[in-house]
């Protein structure tokens, strides 16, 4: 691979001008550009030169790109070009969103209310169940990888960066014996003990701790360490988002403690019947029944009470009708 080429505004490179630089992190770096071929601003995650060298990893890369960009769904973050500079390193073109990513405005306002956490974060959690239907593993989900665009009265969230995705067909194997990945403040049990194989249920765990984040503005294991935090996802029970926020419903605490729960074969297998399910516990009520299931201090009537008002109801049709045989 040839010396890498310092990213600067106005530099172009493979059929792109780089324009201004969105962010960096342990992957590469992300840049505003410009596709010169259709005048398309796009954001162009660049691959740091050391994993772009690696031919096993360009090789997974590759195939993590095709498959990433096959997942239609609203809430994934299009991937429409993949490829590699003129340095050598590996590139990935995807849509670029005017907004922020939520651990900015979560840093920025310490954390969502219930019902905007639920309207932000059900469209994300269905993106993961997409990406799992076509056995793809996301194993990053954190705040950073959720993009926010502005729209009226609210947000729409994208899930981004698939480049630790991994294909999953009957579980997923690590690149090398014991490599760990992830972020630690979102990292599953089995991802942490660095198991060989492991599949969607990552997702889900992290899903849960990012829900967590999200609703309460703290990590569900805040550690001093790396280490400690890792042994804290391995070991110590799941944060009940309650204890920090009385006034949420039981129901978000029931929804953490299935995501995160450390044994993955009674871990919830999907993100979105998790949302959906709390979503319906406390949306307003239009009829008797939802009315019941939301407000558990309203008991339904017994057999025997029931009868009782059946017959209150119908005994004067009875003595009418009777009557009225009486007299014919």
């Amino acid at each position: 691979m040839a010396k890498p080429e310092r990213l600067r505004p106005g530099l172009q490179t493979s059929g792109y001008r780089i324009e201004r630089p969105l962010g960096r992190g342990g992957m590469g770096e992300v840049w505003e550009a410009t596709q010169l071929s259709l005048d398309r601003r796009v954001a162009l995650k660049v691959i740091a030169s050391d994993i772009s060298a690696d031919p096993g990893f360009e090789q997974r890369f590759r195939m993590e790109a095709q498959m990433s960009a096959r997942v239609k769904h609203d809430a994934i973050l299009p991937v429409f070009d993949h490829g590699t500079l003129d340095d050598g390193r590996l590139f990935l073109a995807m849509t670029l969103i005017d907004g922020p990513d939520l651990s900015a405005v979560l840093a920025e306002r310490g954390s969502f209310p219930l019902q905007e956490a639920i309207a932000v974060l059900l469209p994300i959690a269905e993106a993961i169940d997409a990406a799992h239907e076509r056995d793809l593993v996301h194993r990053d989900i954190k705040p950073s990888n959720v993009l926010l665009e502005r729209q009226r009265g609210g947000w729409r969230p994208y899930l981004a960066d698939f480049g630790l995705a991994k294909a999953r067909t009957g579980g997923t194997r690590h690149t090398r014996t014991g490599d760990v990945v992830g972020s630690v403040d979102f990292m599953a049990p089995e991802q942490a003990r660095g198991d060989r194989i492991i599949d969607g249920r990552v997702d889900v765990y992290a899903f849960g701790c990012l829900l967590y984040h999200t609703i309460t503005g703290e990590n569900p294991y805040p550690r001093d360490t790396p280490t400690a935090t890792m042994l804290a996802h391995v070991n110590d029970a799941p944060p009940m988002p309650s204890r920090i926020k009385p006034e949420l419903p039981r129901a978000v605490d029931r929804v953490i403690r299935r995501a995160m729960e450390k044994d993955t074969d009674r871990r919830a297998q999907s993100a979105g019947a998790l949302m959906r399910w709390l979503q319906q516990q406390i949306e307003p009520s239009h009829d008797g029944a939802t009315a019941a299931r939301a407000n558990p201090t309203r008991r339904p009537l017994g057999f025997l009470a029931r009868f009782a008002v059946d017959v209150a109801i119908l005994s004067p049709v009875f003595a009418l009708a009777y009557l009225i045989g009486a007299s014919l």
